[in-house]
């Protein structure tokens, strides 16, 4: 029933496209995936090998990596589409759909055990949990964007933790033979290299430890210090690559809030998330929830203080509903690497994603499996009934959701739809008006992204449209604000900017502009004389430059404007 319900509800996902969001940069612009001579190598110093020895986009993720070019390997073809692209995507999409069905019956797996532990033996509450799991239109986004089998494998792989864990520790049977500790034993070592395995799918799943010992103390209802000791090992397991993770995505080049409004940040996170969870409508992969921002409106703080109130309520209802209580820290454990505590690199753009619940979900699926749990006195037919027209809801909602997902233009599009500001959906609208050569829609579009006053790549690609489309003045305005927006950024991660007024020369000369091109040079001669010879000069060129570029701004400097 599950695998069906699924495939009705998610099987339109196959014949989608690769999305415009980091689809491009790791899989079909990729030059080791899509090359343009033959297909990819899989062995040798250009193979999968290098995803093993180095980072991708700020991330350590070697395993997906290797499975993206593995189907780049098989789906590649001589001939390319007319964007050059030799992968079938539809491949891709059909291994995260099969992904997607294969963590639903884990946490169904899941669901089951941990209601046979309190000696159930009704099938339907873990089965309406894991339909809550599964058919969510929360869910899409992951299954949706290819660059999501990420989080599909390191979710996956988490499941299997959890259950290899709780299966470990779980309590004996009248009929455990002598060979009980042995195989708890397997169980307890292969939880730990699931868990390893999954951090590297993603880093996320260094949250396996939380979500074990939420859900052994308060479903299995163990001894605190018992519990602990039992999740240690985990948690040790997990330290070095939670350092790597830290490493190689550090967060200081963010824009993020003081230590004292973080949590607040967290709080309207999860405020965010709870409402998305009843009202899933208006979905879209980039919701603009930059905190510095977001932390000048007042009703900002409303949700974070709604976030405290209902964590007081789950609070106060802990002994009569521990399996509700379980769901909503189970929940915020998967989350709080991604809340705002610390800062990650999508907070560039939002700090909430639908992606992110991917894991999360789970707690909503051991709320609602423990609420019917306490109801196995109702009748089987009411009960087939509430979860056919809950299921039929979700499943519906969770279909169309995926017409929002069918090419990169209409990902593009709901991401403006849904937040008019999004610089990431302005600059993927962009990308795909200047692939058609509608240029003036791209240029239109490019200047949107200036709603983020940290999104260079936007003023990047302006400023080099405009001097290919013979707009000196533009193109040289669209410069300047890149150099603004680049010393923005504390020095020490200050972007590099590879354009100058001599680049968009040769582009202008290149687009047969040539009666622009003394205008870049003499914007060239204005900044080499205003950095060379500020002091000689006495500053009268200074006027004609932005002020952070002709005196480049100090630490200490910038410090003080922060």
């Amino acid at each position: 029933m599950i695998v069906v319900l699924l495939v009705l509800s998610f099987g339109r996902v196959v014949g989608g496209e690769f999305s415009p969001v980091d689809d491009g940069v790791s899989i079909f612009d990729n030059p080791l995936m899509n090359r343009p001579d033959h297909a990819p190598y899989i062995f040798g110093p250009r193979g999968v090998a290098l995803y093993w020895q180095h980072t991708e986009l700020s991330l350590y993720i070697p395993i997906p990596y290797t499975i993206w070019t593995l189907l780049a390997k098989a789906t590649w073809v001589q001939t390319p589409d007319e964007f050059g692209t030799r992968l079938d995507p539809h491949v891709f999409h059909a291994v995260s759909l099969l992904l997607h069905i294969a963590n639903t019956l884990l946490v169904y797996c899941l669901l089951q055990k941990l209601l046979r532990i309190h000696h159930v033996q009704f099938c339907w509450p873990a089965l309406a949990g894991a339909l809550i799991y599964g058919q969510h239109p929360l869910q899409v986004e992951t299954v949706a964007w290819v660059c999501g089998m990420k989080d599909l494998l390191y979710c996956g792989f988490s499941l299997i933790a959890l259950l290899a864990y709780i299966r470990a520790v779980e309590p004996p049977t009248p009929d455990s033979t002598g060979g009980i500790r042995w195989r708890r034993r397997i169980s307890y070592i292969g939880g730990i290299v699931a868990m390893v395995i999954g951090m590297l799918c993603k880093p996320t799943a260094m949250v396996v430890p939380m979500l074990a010992f939420i859900i052994d103390l308060l479903i299995l209802r163990r001894r605190f210090i018992k519990v602990a000791w039992c999740v240690l090992p985990y948690l040790i397991a997990a330290i070095p690559l939670m350092i790597v993770a830290k490493i190689v995505q550090p967060g200081i080049d963010v824009p993020t809030p003081p230590l004292w409004q973080r949590p607040i940040v967290a709080g309207a996170s999860l405020a965010f998330y709870y409402g998305k969870l009843v009202a899933p409508v208006r979905l879209s992969f980039d919701y603009g929830w930059r905190p510095i921002e977001m932390l000048q409106r007042p009703w900002f703080w409303w949700l974070a203080a709604i976030a405290a109130m209902v964590a007081i309520v789950l609070f106060l209802l802990r002994r009569r509903s521990p399996w509700l209580l379980a769901g909503a820290l189970v929940s915020v454990a998967a989350l709080l690497p991604v809340l705002g505590l610390i800062p990650f690199d999508f907070q560039f753009f939002s700090t909430v994603a639908d992606h992110y619940m991917v894991l999360a979900m789970l707690g909503p699926s051991i709320a609602v499996a423990g609420l019917l749990n306490s109801q196995t006195a109702m009748p089987r037919l009411p009960a087939i009934i509430l979860i056919a027209v809950g299921s039929l809801i979700l499943g519906s909602l969770s279909f169309f959701q995926l017409s929002h997902w069918r090419t990169a233009e209409d990902v593009a599009e709901q991401m403006v739809a849904v937040t008019p500001d999004s610089a990431l959906g302005h600059y993927n609208l962009a990308m795909i008006y200047q692939a058609h050569s509608d240029f003036e829609d791209a240029k239109i579009e490019y200047i949107q992204t200036e709603t983020n006053p940290f999104y260079y790549l936007g003023a990047t690609n302006l400023t080099i449209l405009c001097a290919r489309m013979g707009d000196p003045k533009r193109a040289i305005e669209a410069y300047y604000k890149l150099l603004l927006i680049a010393n923005r950024f504390p020095p020490a991660t200050r972007p590099d900017t590879p354009i100058t007024p001599y680049t968009l020369a040769v582009e202008a000369n290149h687009y047969h502009h040539t009666a622009d091109v003394p205008l870049y040079m003499l914007e060239t001669a204005r900044m080499w004389f205003a950095k060379n010879f500020e002091s000689w000069l006495g500053g009268p060129l200074v006027k004609y430059l932005p002020k952070p570029y002709a005196v480049p701004i100090s630490p200490e400097a910038y410090r003080r404007q922060k």
